[in-house]
């Protein structure tokens, strides 16, 4: 794209040479390439802020997921966890009374 506008600003100032009052210039050569220069790299740096900015998104998304996954695994734990232990304390109750059933589903 640089490339093209400096091909365009020589072309530009070359027709200059044959407008009457008008003439053309190495300086505004310089001048209209370094505009597109400064162009691009603006549209440059717009795009790499933008894509910046999805890939956050991207990452908080996954963080966000991860956390869900995390508190899905540890509700799961916990409520296995209370889970067990009420098996456990029927079996030992049912122990007691003689009632063997619930030692049948721990086992």
């Amino acid at each position: 794209a640089v490339a093209i506008g400096a091909f365009y600003a020589v072309t530009d100032e070359f027709h200059q040479l044959f407008v009457e009052g008008r003439g053309g210039t190495t300086e505004d050569v310089l001048i209209d390439s370094a505009g597109v220069l400064f162009g691009v790299l603006v549209v440059l740096l717009a795009v790499w802020l933008v894509a910046r900015g999805k890939e956050r998104k991207a990452v908080k998304a996954v963080k966000t997921v991860k956390t869900g996954n995390d508190a899905v695994r540890n509700g799961a734990e916990h409520n296995g966890s209370e889970h067990n232990a009420a098996v456990h304390s029927g079996a030992e109750h049912n122990a007691a009374t003689g009632d063997g059933e619930a030692d049948k589903r721990v086992n």
